[in-house]
């Protein structure tokens, strides 16, 4: 065998090892959700966000290299800046030049990885015990949306028998409102808006009826005509289509919230 021979055969060993090395989707999800936040009109960074943050909450934690380039093929938009800001991932340097400017993220050129510290930490954690679900949020904004609804709440008469966090990420934090009826528990959603670091005082909650104002008239008689009736809706369904309408720079409609509702009965 000739050295050429040799030499040719080791650069395709060493890229088929390069292939088959696996990328963890939780690293990958904090990653995306920071890139897509810094360029929200880049539909290939939005549409990797969301199927990544699938697999890794269907506790798919590895994908291997040639499957995240394959898949990133498949969900190419024009004028992304998904090549440029995961050539590491990739294995490869862009192959295409961008026309759009976008604002970009200066902590970008850093490290992409950096979305906070809890985020990453719940990303890493979540890599090395599958058990432990993937949370996209950090705990103190967590705590922050926690403090807000239940602040709002407790000002009409309706504190809940528990909050907790249904779901989130960097952009919405969605609140679960228990209420023990004597009929049974009665429950809805509160997505709450992160701006800034900030949580923004919640203006709507989320129901067997759909979207509905959020204020003391309106919870007591949902409370009222749905005791002990099964919440129809996920959390995780609310904050997709909060996080889709965000990406696309628009308010989310009741329609597509009340979509949500419909999805989750099927």
């Amino acid at each position: 065998m000739t050295v050429n021979k040799i030499q040719q055969l080791v650069g395709s060993l060493a890229k088929a090892v390069q292939a088959n090395e696996k990328l963890a989707t939780p690293i990958l999800a904090a990653k995306l959700v920071k890139c897509t936040v810094a360029y929200p009109q880049d539909k290939t960074l939005g549409s990797m966000s969301r199927v990544i943050s699938d697999m890794s909450r269907n506790n798919t934690l590895f994908i291997s290299k040639a499957d995240f380039k394959s898949l990133s093929h498949k969900l190419h938009s024009n004028n992304t800046k998904f090549a440029e800001l995961f050539q590491e991932e990739l294995g490869e340097a862009p192959a295409e030049p961008t026309v759009t400017t976008y604002q970009r993220d200066e902590s970008l050129q850093n490290n992409p990885y950096e979305v906070g510290d809890q985020v990453l930490a719940n990303a890493l954690e979540s890599v090395f015990d599958k058990h432990l679900p993937l949370k996209m949020y950090s705990q103190p904004m967590a705590n922050k949306a926690l403090k807000s609804v239940g602040s709002t709440l407790d000002v009409w008469n309706l504190r809940p028998t528990q909050l907790t966090i249904g779901d989130g990420n960097e952009k919405f934090i969605v609140i679960k409102a228990d209420y023990e009826t004597p009929k049974g528990l009665t429950s809805f959603y509160v997505p709450v808006e992160i701006t800034q670091n900030n949580v923004v005082d919640p203006e709507v909650f989320m129901g067997n009826f759909g979207p509905e104002d959020l204020d003391h008239v309106t919870i007591k008689a949902y409370l009222t005509q749905q005791a002990g009736t099964k919440t129809k809706i996920g959390a995780t369904d609310i904050l997709s289509a909060l996080t889709i309408a965000s990406t696309n720079n628009r308010e989310v409609s009741a329609a597509e919230l009340a979509g949500t509702r419909l999805n989750a009965t099927r």
